[in-house]
Parts: structure tokens; C-alpha cells; sequence
């Protein structure tokens, strides 16, 4: 019973500990100080071997590390900042695509061809709402005749993660382009279930 006391408090206080170590190690990646605690830990050793004392050069040296140090994390915190805020206050692309222009896509993609997709150009898909809808009156009540808007394919778009890869959809199938800048290489065909 005492054992287990023992590791129950043992095993709190290297909770506790790791816990601190952790936030502490975060906080100084937040701010880029772990070149400067570095070099803060290198001074301290040599202050308690006395090398300070003897060699004052490495004193000075010490002090323009230190100085350079607290320079570049300033720096890497500011862009680190900028790059934050540049996310926060982007003004958010419009996700809905345009219709590709069929006398810009060519009829078949081989790797010999150079790349003619328009990175801004992909299809959208009409919700079912948006359908073109004809009303006929019976004698009874009215009913609605919706129809299917036609879908001129190849279809292609970019991958949001990654516009180097350009996506084809066929009726039947998907197929995934690599773009090198000069022309497109297949890189694999998925087909619809």
C-alpha cells in the first residue's frame, strides 16, 4: 500500500514537472528564445568555471552573442507575427468556381501538351435549387418538371492544397495531373463508383 502511494505521488509530481518544462519550452518557441537560452546557459557555465575572469575576450564575445541572439529572435518573432496576421486579416478568396471555357480546354491531356488550365478557372454545380424549373398546371395542381443541366466534360480544377495538381472529371472517372510549369503528367485515374 505504501508502494502505491509512493508512485501515485511520484507520478504527480513528473506530471506536474513535465507539464511546466512543456510551457515553458512553448512560450520560448513563441518568442524564438531558445538560441538565446542557449547561449544565456553557455554563459552561466562559464561564470562558474571562472573563464570570464581570465579571458576577458570571451566575456566580450559572450556579450555580442547574447546581444545577437535577443536581435534574431526579435526579428524571427516579427515575422512570425506579420505571417500571423496576414492569415487573420486576409480578406477570404471566393471558393465558388466559374465554368471553364471549353475553347480553352483541350479534348484529351497528354504529357506532350503544355499546360493550358487556367489556374482561376474550374466548373460549378448548381445546387438542386438552382435547376431550371418549368411549371404545368393540370386541372388538380401544379407540377414541377426539373431538369438536369447539361455537363460538358472533361471538368478541370485545382487542388486547393497543392495548384500544381490539376484534376480532370469524365463522366465516368477522375484523373489527377502533375503540373511541372511546362506541361501536365498523369499521375493516377480514380474511377466512379
Amino acid at each position: 500500500m505504501n508502494i502505491f502511494k509512493s508512485r501515485l505521488i511520484f507520478g504527480a509530481i513528473k506530471g506536474i514537472i513535465s507539464t511546466v518544462f512543456k510551457t515553458v519550452y512553448r512560450i520560448l518557441g513563441l518568442f524564438n528564445l531558445q538560441i538565446t537560452l542557449l547561449v544565456l546557459v553557455v554563459g552561466l557555465i562559464l561564470l562558474i568555471t571562472g573563464v570570464f575572469a581570465s579571458v576577458p575576450a570571451i566575456l566580450t564575445a559572450f556579450w555580442i552573442a547574447l546581444a545577437l541572439s535577443i536581435v534574431l529572435a526579435g526579428f524571427l518573432t516579427v515575422s512570425k507575427v506579420k505571417k500571423w496576421g496576414g492569415k487573420i486579416f486576409k480578406k477570404k478568396k471566393d471558393t465558388r468556381l466559374e465554368h471553364a471555357d471549353v475553347s480553352q480546354v483541350p479534348e484529351k491531356l497528354s504529357s506532350e501538351q503544355p499546360n493550358n488550365v487556367n489556374q482561376n478557372v474550374a466548373p460549378t454545380r448548381p445546387s438542386y435549387n438552382e435547376y431550371q424549373t418549368q411549371t404545368a398546371y393540370t386541372a388538380q395542381s401544379p407540377v414541377e418538371i426539373r431538369y438536369e443541366p447539361k455537363v460538358i466534360y472533361p471538368i478541370y480544377f485545382r487542388a486547393k492544397q497543392n495548384p500544381n495538381y490539376v484534376f480532370a472529371e469524365y463522366a465516368d472517372r477522375y484523373e489527377l495531373f502533375y503540373d511541372n510549369g511546362y506541361n501536365l503528367s498523369k499521375v493516377r485515374t480514380d474511377y466512379k463508383k
